[in-house]
């Protein structure tokens, strides 16, 4: 019976041991004598830090991995240039926690006397080379780091691979260190070989004809490799919006004569694409949107593009026929229609156009030459009156930011000319010019400061013939916040808005980040639709929210009018990208 029970007590203490041995030391590593760059590195060196949150880690684990942190330490001491530090290291315990503690006495670190770095091969002749050579890590006069030496020498292996240099190598790298003197000579020597061109381009089979694919590639089966215009093509072809799935894959394994196969594989996009959608906006009021594109009607790649926007101030239905041009996303030549109505408070319009438009690239400019004819109804201060104009026109345009749903520093411009000559098929002349910008700067830490302004000037000998679709309003959230939209510009005798043939809108608004996603913003607009320069302008202050979502900016403005009188007052919403 009593050996019974001290195998019972025996039992119970050993389980009791285990209990308590399993409890998890926790470890502590402190770093002095250095600054905090070259102790995040000398921790990250460490394999004793990585053990930290081990909770099997034993006593012995411990002790066995501070011995080896004390070579760890010196090791990565001198891969920065310091080969005789004085490290004075230590490791206690109290009750289950243990501290390491390493005090650093750099000294003097080795500098470098001279850095050699010569390319030989093909490559000697090769711009890029010299430009990289140029940005080499480390100068004569710095401080020995040899993961930075090792970094420019990866650099010019990276680059060897994307010139087209697939035979390249190092032929001599060398760190030579004199510790009495403290200094360093670095050799290097790149024999780059020879650079491979680019061969035979294979594509499979697709929804575009290889003829059109062809305009896409921005090189040919001969020229020099460049890894880059790989990243053209592959680019190219995503954003023509044929393809769901685009592969470019250089044939590194298939090399011959020095030359590098190019396959091309392409999964295209479903050909028929819907869209709805609803919203509101105080302007517009509620709206509805839909479309249906036709994204390739035969192997030319020519699209169809058909769309509706219904609202009570302005409906329209659409239709576009695309013939891209290939060279660049976006160009091409369109055939286009459309039907609209506008209904607001000092208009109704209701216009037909049909027309042509070549969409280009110019002195680095979008460029849209047009030529369209145009059917208007038109009734403004209830006088009813019919147009037709045929209507040549070009426009320019560009957008400048690195994101054109929510930008910190951006621009957008353009420039608008349109005209008509009076005749048979056209009731009246006219020239029209209008030139828009915004402009959106970063402002303090969380803010940006955004400026718009709009100017217009129409040239016509008879200003009642002119349509309302080509009149000049001012008011509204995109014109003069505080006014509704298109409620602003000359007036008739009785008191009537009739629109003006000039225009002039300028707003400056500083926006600040007050939490995550939503800032808050205080803004002046300012301007107005006139038919003489002594007309006056109008005024308007406000104050509003933005919500940052993934189709753009909410914006909820509170605007008063300050010139007119009596003062008014507009609430505005309106969801979009800024540029």
């Amino acid at each position: 019976m009593l050996k019974k029970y001290c195998t019972l007590l025996e039992a119970t203490l050993i389980l009791f041991l285990i209990c308590t041995s399993s409890e998890s030391a926790e470890i502590k590593v402190e770093i002095t004598g250095v600054n905090d760059a070259l102790k995040n590195e000398i921790l990250d060196g460490l394999v004793i830090t990585r053990q930290i949150e081990d909770e099997s880690i034993t006593d012995a684990r411990v002790r066995a991995l501070y011995r080896r942190s004390v070579t760890e330490v010196n090791d990565t001491l001198k891969s920065k240039g310091y080969y005789d530090p004085k490290v004075t290291n230590s490791l206690e315990k109290v009750d289950n926690n243990w501290l390491a503690t390493f005090a650093i006495e750099l000294g003097d670190p080795i500098n470098i006397s001279s850095l050699d770095i010569e390319i030989e091969g093909e490559a000697i002749s090769d711009s890029s080379f010299t430009i990289l050579i140029e940005r080499f890590p480390l100068k004569t006069g710095d401080t020995l780091d040899q993961g930075l030496y090792e970094s420019g020498k990866r650099s010019l292996q990276n680059l060897a691979r994307e010139r087209g240099y697939f035979d390249a190598t190092f032929v001599t790298g060398t760190i030579n260190i004199r510790e009495s003197v403290k200094t360093a000579d670095i050799s290097l020597a790149f024999n780059s070989g020879v650079r491979y061109h680019f061969g035979e381009i294979l594509i499979n089979e697709t929804v575009v004809g290889r003829e059109r694919l062809d305009r896409m590639i921005p090189f040919k089966a001969g020229d020099p490799y460049d890894a880059n215009l790989l990243i053209t093509l592959n680019n190219n072809l995503r954003d023509s919006n044929y393809f769901n799935e685009v592969v470019v894959r250089p044939e590194i394994d298939n090399l011959d004569d020095y030359t590098v196969p190019i396959s091309v594989l392409l999964s295209p996009v479903p050909k028929n694409n819907f869209k709805v959608g609803v919203g509101y906006g105080t302007d517009s009021g509620p709206r509805l949107v839909a479309g249906w594109d036709i994204r390739y009607l035969n192997r030319r790649g020519q699209k169809l593009e058909t769309s509706l926007k219904a609202s009570p101030t302005l409906s329209m239905l659409t239709t576009k026929h695309i013939t891209p041009d290939f060279r660049r996303t976006g160009t091409g030549l369109n055939l286009l229609s459309s039907l609209s109505r506008e209904n607001t408070d000092t208009h109704i319009s209701n216009t037909f156009v049909f027309g042509a438009q070549q969409v280009q690239t110019r002195w680095n400019w979008n460029e849209t030459l047009s030529l369209s004819y145009q059917l208007e109804n038109f009734d403004i201060a209830g006088v009813s009156t019919n147009s037709k104009l045929l209507i040549p026109a070009v426009s320019y345009w560009k957008t400048v930011s690195e994101s054109p749903i929510y930008t910190s520093k951006g621009y957008r411009v353009n420039l608008n000319l349109r005209g008509s000559m009076g005749g048979a098929i056209s009731d009246l002349s006219f020239f029209q010019s209008t030139l828009s910008g915004k402009y959106i700067l970063p402002a303090a830490d969380a803010g940006r400061l955004i400026a718009r302004a709009e100017l217009g000037a129409t040239y016509v000998e008879n200003f009642d013939e002119l349509p309302a679709s080509i009149r000049y309003f001012a008011g509204g959230h995109n014109s003069i916040r505080g006014f509704n939209i298109q409620s602003l510009g000359p007036v008739n005798s009785d008191g009537e808005i009739i629109g003006g043939k000039y225009l002039a809108i300028g707003s400056l608004e500083y926006e600040h980040r007050i939490y995550n996603k939503v800032s808050a913003a205080v803004f002046t607009d300012f301007g107005n639709a006139f038919n003489s320069f002594s007309d006056h302008f109008v005024y308007s202050v406000g104050a509003g929210l933005r919500l940052l979502t993934p189709v753009g900016l909410i914006r909820m403005d509170f605007g008063f009018g300050i010139s007119e009188d009596p003062e008014t007052f507009r609430f505005h919403f309106n969801i979009g990208p800024d540029l």
